[in-house]
């Protein structure tokens, strides 16, 4: 058998989101270009540290969209479309509830935030808060999208993602609302794919609900490790950010965090290969079918891009940070070597977790956890320099994908 098995058809979902995933990250990176280049890089580092707390409010998001894709791909192999719609709509109906009861806590805790990050206004945290309905709403038909391996309907929701915000920022910069206006885009802007996505679904919103009901205990079992694990992912993929933005200017914060946003164009390719992995490996899985071959042909195209993603990084540094941030942030050329590094290495880890997730297998939460509060604990201890914090996480992540890897052969090996 050779190494790749093409008829997992994971090269052409994946392939499909990998393309959806990079125009939607060109408006994603237009967003950011625009931001940075009218606010300038002090304000822009506001807008940083601010960006990474809305990805940690996007935890609910990642959990969400995982146990609703796993459980839909489960009903979708013995064509249970109808237990598909009960698990949308009760989904819906908790998850809106739990959604408001999160903007109120986040404004409640917003002016003790304002102070740790140092920004002088609790406006834009609490505007940003609202976005926290929508972390709890949008993944909800996402996820149903990815258990029925509609990969070309996700696809174009992930771009009416950060086109529809791109448009909004726009047009409330355009109305002078600064600052407030852009993060104002991320509270409307969700609205345009959670429609589009029902829309791409009402051929399961038709169907009559049957007397049968879903198995609601067994979705909570699995929904509470999932959430420790994609929380634990957002922290550590998000603390640093928050760390530098303590401890360092605002204009050192904004260098850092557009060399950042260049070293991360290789997650958007991990997400790409774990959101049409995932519901391979669950049905296989289900049905008692071997699924290590899904694993090992997204490894083969994550390592190789990885590579190429790194050569660009080191040699085209300067190229890359002119071209996409301008002459004002060409001081974060010299970090894009050691980031695109470590964030290929966490690239690979969360396709190694998505993985085990797939397979209901988390005998690695407890040692993750430990991991992630060594690393927030060195963080805030261990800060001389921003060259020190970015050791500091690739160490860190050094310790994640060596855990993934020795989980996987510890299953592998019962």
């Amino acid at each position: 058998m050779g190494l790749l098995k093409r008829d997992s058809s994971l090269f052409e979902h994946g392939f499909i989101m990998f393309i959806s995933l990079i125009i939607a990250r060109f408006f994603g990176y237009l967003f950011q270009i625009y931001v940075a280049r009218a606010v300038g890089p002090e304000e822009y580092g506001v807008f940083g540290s601010l960006f990474s707390i809305f990805l940690i409010l996007t935890v609910p998001t990642g959990t969400i969209q995982t146990v609703v894709s796993r459980f839909t791909s489960e009903y979708n192999i013995g064509n249970n479309y109808s237990l598909i719609k009960i698990l949308f709509l009760k989904s819906i109906k908790r998850l809106g509830s739990f959604g408001i009861i999160g903007v109120i806590i986040f404004a409640v805790f917003s002016y003790p935030i304002a102070l740790f990050l140092k920004i002088p206004s609790v406006f834009p945290i609490i505007i940003l808060g609202f976005s926290i309905i929508w972390s709890f709403l949008t993944p909800i038909p996402e996820g149903t999208l990815i258990g029925l391996q509609r990969f070309k309907s996700l696809g174009i929701a992930t771009i009416l993602h950060t086109t529809s915000r791109f448009l909004f920022m726009i047009i409330l910069l355009s109305l002078g609302f600064k600052l407030n206006g852009v993060i104002f885009s991320f509270a409307i802007a969700p609205i345009v794919p959670f429609l589009f996505c029902y829309f791409k679904l009402k051929d399961i919103m038709k169907l009559e609900i049957p007397n049968t009901n879903i198995d609601v205990p067994s979705i909570y079992n699995y929904s509470y490790p999932i959430l420790v694990v994609v929380g634990l992912s957002a922290l550590l993929q998000n603390s640093n950010i928050l760390a530098v933005k303590h401890f360092f200017s605002s204009y050192q914060t904004g260098i850092y965090v557009s060399a950042l946003n260049i070293s991360m164009i290789i997650i958007f390719l991990s997400t790409a290969l774990t959101s049409s992995q995932f519901p391979k490996v669950s049905s296989l899985h289900s049905s008692n079918l071997p699924s290590f071959h899904i694993l090992k042909e997204s490894l083969v195209y994550m390592i190789v891009f990885s590579f190429i993603f790194i050569f660009s990084c080191t040699f085209l540094k300067e190229y890359l940070v002119l071209f996409l941030f301008g002459n004002e942030y060409v001081e974060a050329s010299r970090l894009l070597p050691i980031l695109s590094v470590t964030m290929s290495i966490f690239a690979v880890s969360t396709l190694l977790l998505s993985y085990l997730m797939a397979l209901k297998e988390f005998i690695f939460i407890k040692k993750l956890l430990l991991i992630s509060i060594i690393y927030i604990f060195t963080l805030f201890v261990v800060h001389s320099s921003i060259n020190t914090i970015i050791n500091i996480t690739l160490i860190t992540f050094l310790g994640v994908i060596s855990l993934s890897i020795w989980s996987i052969y510890k299953i592998k090996t019962k």
